[in-house]
């Protein structure tokens, strides 16, 4: 199913075509294939676009960062997030992994608060 809605993003524009990418993003790391979450997500640029769909997508997207192990990646979602959503519905999680990846980020700093 992840695999069709990557095929609808690739051929829509748009919100549509945003909302294909980040189901194909949730199916995917469902499965267990955290880079082609990454992938879905940044192929229809969900995260960057200001949307009603972007504070899910940077959820997401630092959720596959977690089982990838990539921490420099994950410390700058996690900024992101917190500055766009201080108060969104993961901010607290967001603040704890972020913490988690600056300890093992050389020379990394705490996200904001």
């Amino acid at each position: 199913a992840a695999q069709a809605y990557d095929a609808a993003a690739d051929g829509l524009e748009g919100s549509a075509q945003r909302e294909a990418a980040l189901l194909a993003a949730q199916l995917h790391l469902r499965g267990g294939e955290a880079e082609r979450a990454l992938r879905s997500l940044e192929g229809a640029r969900v995260a960057e676009v200001a949307s009603p769909l972007r504070e899910r997508a940077l959820v997401l997207r630092a959720e596959a960062l977690v089982r990838l192990e990539r921490h420099d990646a994950l410390l700058e979602v996690a900024r992101t997030y917190l500055r766009l959503y201080p108060t969104g519905h993961r901010a607290a999680w967001m603040g704890r992994v972020g913490d988690g990846a600056r300890a093992l980020t050389p020379g990394g700093s705490a996200p904001p608060r």
